[in-house]
């Protein structure tokens, strides 16, 4: 799966264990062509027999969840769109 995000200022959502899924998609020679960043939900929060059932997060959660991510990831150079719920990152389009 992946890391848990943590966001201090993300109050409305502190009891909600935020995670993304990565699918990785290769061009010619190997090289990475495009990253799609799924929001998941754990849920830490529902009744016992569904906390930490991994799903899609819902959209709000889900924006603010890539939301996070496009912020962490810009001190590194990383253009993360948010397209349709689903993070999008293109490393080798020469895209300002």
């Amino acid at each position: 799966m992946g890391q848990p995000i943590l966001d201090e200022t993300d109050r409305s959502l502190e009891k909600t264990l935020k995670i993304v899924r990565a699918a990785v998609e290769f061009g010619p020679q190997g090289r990475v062509r495009e990253i799609r960043i799924y929001p998941i939900d754990l849920r830490a929060v529902p009744p016992s027999k569904l906390r930490g059932l991994p799903r899609l997060a819902t959209p709000d959660v889900g924006e603010r969840i890539l939301t996070t991510m496009r912020r962490l990831s810009e001190p590194y150079g990383t253009d993360l769109r948010i397209v349709n719920g689903i993070g999008i990152i293109h490393p080798c389009d020469g895209r300002p």
